[in-house]
C-alpha cells in the first residue's frame, strides 16, 4: 500500500514537472503504441510534447525495482520514444549506476521534481495525429475508469444521498 502511494506521488510530481496543462500525460500506457512493428511495452508515464514527440518515464521506488528493470527484454528501446527518463525518490540517487546511460534521471522530493541528468535525444519521428489521438483516448478511458472505481467504492453513500436528499 505504501509503495502504491509513493508511486502515485512520484507520478503526480513528474506530471506537474512536465506541465500537464501544456502536454498530454498518460499514466500506465501499456497498449496503443507499438514499436518497430511489434508490440509496445508499458510506460509508467507517457508524455506527448506540444511538438508531437513521445517521452517515456519509468518510475522506480527501490534498488530492487531498478535491478528488475535491467532484466526487461525491450530495454526501453523504441522507434517512437524520443526521450527516456527514470523518476526516482531522492534516496535512490546513490543507485543511479543501475539506470541506463541514455536515460535521464528525475529525482523526486516531497516538494519538487528535478532533472539531475538529461536524457539522450533519440532520432525518431514525431507521433502521427492518429497515434496522438489514440493515446489521448486511452488517457480518457483511464480517467473515467478511475472515476467509476471511486463511485463504486462509495455507492452506499451515493444511494443514501439520492434517496434521502441532502
Amino acid at each position: 500500500m505504501m509503495s502504491s502511494i509513493l508511486t502515485k506521488f512520484i507520478e503526480h510530481r513528474v506530471a506537474k514537472y512536465f506541465n500537464f496543462r501544456q502536454h498530454v500525460i498518460v499514466p500506465n500506457l501499456s497498449w496503443g503504441i507499438t514499436h518497430g512493428g511489434g508490440h509496445g511495452h508499458e510506460m509508467d508515464l507517457a508524455v506527448i510534447t506540444k511538438s508531437g514527440y513521445l517521452y517515456e518515464i519509468e518510475i522506480k521506488i527501490s534498488k530492487s525495482d531498478l535491478k528488475k528493470d535491467l532484466e526487461k527484454k525491450h530495454h526501453h528501446q523504441s522507434d517512437k520514444v524520443s526521450r527516456l527518463f527514470f523518476a526516482i525518490p531522492d534516496y535512490l540517487v546513490k543507485s543511479s549506476e543501475l539506470i541506463p546511460l541514455n536515460a535521464g534521471i528525475i529525482t523526486v522530493r516531497y516538494d519538487k521534481a528535478l532533472i539531475i541528468r538529461n536524457s539522450k535525444v533519440q532520432d525518431v519521428q514525431k507521433l502521427t495525429d492518429k497515434e496522438i489521438m489514440n493515446i489521448c483516448r486511452l488517457g480518457n478511458m483511464r480517467i473515467w475508469g478511475m472515476r467509476e472505481k471511486e463511485i463504486n467504492k462509495n455507492m452506499d453513500t451515493i444511494k443514501s444521498l439520492l434517496v434521502g436528499g441532502r
